[in-house]
């Protein structure tokens, strides 16, 4: 017995509103997980988003994995509209079984307009603009004050800097002053040769006029010898 496998697909005739939902039937389809994809294509191009359970809304281009479970033969489906597009949509099903055999279905259309969903959302895409330029300027408000502080602190370190590098140069200037110039050390250390010399001068001094007492000493013993 050869089963007639067909679908009943309940959807809106003219959808203009961003989200919407359409109702699947399996109708003489043996008992089984089914996975379900739909599209809605313009001019072969696909125009909305599917919402997955497990994933949130993709590309109608993949499959919702086993959006039919045995025992059930109906599923709902939400949908969220991606591209401007006034006029006529076509819609195909297609039906995969657990032996990834695929079964599909075209010739179904409906209306769509959603220009005004694209304003609303160029509006709200407006305004993130201008919340996102208000944040750049309180960011670059933000920065400009903190380079400006870096920019403080960083002349304090200079002027710090530059404050130590004169008392230093003030201290080495003293240090300078109390040093005695090398001429100083050299005339010092002639003083000392100086003194030294006249040291041993003294000394020759000494011993010559000890030399001579002796020298008298003994030609008055002799004399005095004699005369005895």
């Amino acid at each position: 017995m050869v089963c007639s496998r067909e679908i009943n697909l309940e959807y809106p005739e003219k959808i203009d509103t961003e989200e919407f939902s359409i109702s699947l039937t399996l109708n003489d389809f043996p008992d089984d997980n089914y996975d379900v994809k739909i599209d809605f294509l313009s001019n072969g191009k696909r125009i909305t988003k599917i919402s997955d359970p497990i994933s949130g809304y993709k590309s109608t281009y993949y499959f919702i994995s086993d959006a039919i479970k045995s025992g059930n033969n109906q599923a709902s489906f939400n949908f969220k509209i991606t591209e401007e597009y006034n006029g006529k949509s076509d819609i195909e099903v297609k039906i995969r079984d657990s032996k990834d055999k695929t079964f599909s279905f075209k010739g179904y259309a409906t209306e769509m307009s959603f220009s005004e969903i694209i304003e609303e959302t160029n509006k709200e895409n407006d305004e993130n603009v201008d919340e996102n330029k208000v944040d750049n300027d309180k960011k670059t408000d933000k920065n400009n004050n903190e380079n400006a502080q870096d920019k403080q602190i960083e002349n304090r370190q200079e002027n710090s800097t530059t404050l130590i590098l004169q008392e230093q140069f003030s201290n080495n200037n003293e240090i300078i002053h109390l040093k005695s110039s090398p001429q100083d050390i050299k005339n010092q250390e002639d003083k000392q040769k100086i003194v030294v010399v006249k040291s041993k001068d003294n000394k020759i001094k000494e011993y010559s006029l000890y030399g001579f007492t002796l020298f008298l000493i003994f030609i008055l013993a002799l004399l005095i010898t004699k005369k005895i």
